[in-house]
């Protein structure tokens, strides 16, 4: 699942630079790219995947990730690249994932973790072991 639209992209994150000289199939890779990545961390969270919705922070942290790669790709980061915006958004957004991750953060999303382990497989042994 994307979590951002080509317009919230464009409009909220780009900076005119890189808006103006990227293609929406360049975007759309790059935000397919972002959303996946932002799943891994997701998943290893412990939510259900595809998320049924996605709140401004998960959002703002896909937008991060996609404007600093189509940024390096076009060649539009401003040097040096490790004290400009788009690089400290990448990063804060990386960090904010790895807290997603071990649970520290929790994100506004629907599709929260689960415990349900009605899905799981059954296993019985003959006798019983009783674990």
């Amino acid at each position: 699942m994307r979590y951002l639209t080509d317009a919230e992209l464009v409009d909220q994150h780009l900076p005119g630079d890189v808006a103006a000289q990227s293609t929406v199939t360049d975007r759309a890779a790059w935000l397919d790219a972002a959303s996946a990545q932002a799943d891994g961390y997701l998943r290893r969270a412990g939510y259900t995947l595809p998320l049924t919705s996605a709140g401004e922070d998960l959002k703002a942290a896909v937008g991060s990730i996609a404007t600093y790669h189509l940024a390096s790709k076009l060649g539009l980061l401003p040097e040096p690249a490790a004290q400009s915006a788009i690089y400290l958004r990448y990063k804060a957004a990386m960090e904010w994932l790895k807290g997603v991750a071990d649970g520290s953060i929790t994100p506004i999303v629907t599709g929260a973790p689960t415990d349900d382990t009605s899905a799981a497989p059954l296993v019985s042994s003959d006798p019983p072991r009783g674990w």
